[in-house]
């Protein structure tokens, strides 16, 4: 039934170790197929299943990630039941590049908008809903999104703020400068925080993500991790 997979061959936080990471991917395998009660074939109708949750799970928002970079794994989309059960990594090697690649694009997009001002006079719309939303077409439709993220963010608080402020004693009241000026410094502290929790996430975590991926294409309840997660 659905259970931890527990191992011992931690991996450093800062080394790459691909014959660890190729004896976890096989030994998780080995559990899943011999221990549960239901198991499945891993062939490739499971890889592409894994191919697509993975990727929903590595950037479900489609904030980092672009089609072109997409381009780049699909060849391996039938593949990953052939890398897990010879224990190879070509995939998971190539998605952590371009995940990591990707954060660091998008700190450097934010960096580059977060301090310019917003035209609400035209009328524009963005999608939230990953169901419904694609992959960023290239850097500049990636560099768009987050344009009209940050505005989105922006607006809904000044909303909400002008509303707050309008029930205060006038004595009280807050400017419109005074209101934006108090939004943007709460923006930054925000996404200043979020992009230095998604830098800091180490290839170990990344790995995590990947063989949850597949413990949960067998059951959601089943889980693996790492000897530090246990």
């Amino acid at each position: 039934g659905a259970g931890l997979l527990f191992f011992s061959a931690k991996l450093n936080k800062t080394e790459y170790n691909p014959e660890k990471e190729s004896v976890i991917m096989q030994a998780v395998n080995n559990v899943l197929k011999l221990g549960h009660f239901q198991p499945k074939d891993v062939d490739d109708k499971l890889s592409a299943q894994l191919y697509q949750e993975y990727l929903d799970n590595l950037d479900g928002g489609r904030r980092f990630l672009t089609q072109q970079d997409v381009a780049k794994l699909d060849p391996y989309k039938t593949m990953l039941d052939d890398e897990i059960n010879n224990g190879t990594n070509e995939f998971f090697d190539l998605s952590y590049q371009l995940i990591t690649d990707g954060v660091k694009k998008a700190k450097g997009i934010y960096d580059d908008l977060k301090d310019q001002p917003f035209d609400f006079t035209i009328d524009e719309k963005i999608e939230f809903d990953p169901d419904k939303k694609p992959f960023a077409k290239d850097d500049e439709e990636l560099k768009d999104y987050w344009r009209k993220a940050l505005k989105y963010e922006f607006m809904t608080r000044l909303v909400r703020r002008m509303e707050d402020n309008e029930s205060k004693p006038e004595s009280e009241q807050e400017s419109r400068d005074e209101m934006e000026k108090k939004i943007r410094e709460s923006m930054k502290t925000m996404f200043d925080r979020a992009f230095n929790n998604w830098l800091k996430l180490t290839r170990t975590h990344r790995f995590d993500i990947y063989m949850n991926s597949f413990t949960g294409l067998f059951d959601p309840h089943t889980n693996y991790l790492t000897p530090k997660g246990k």
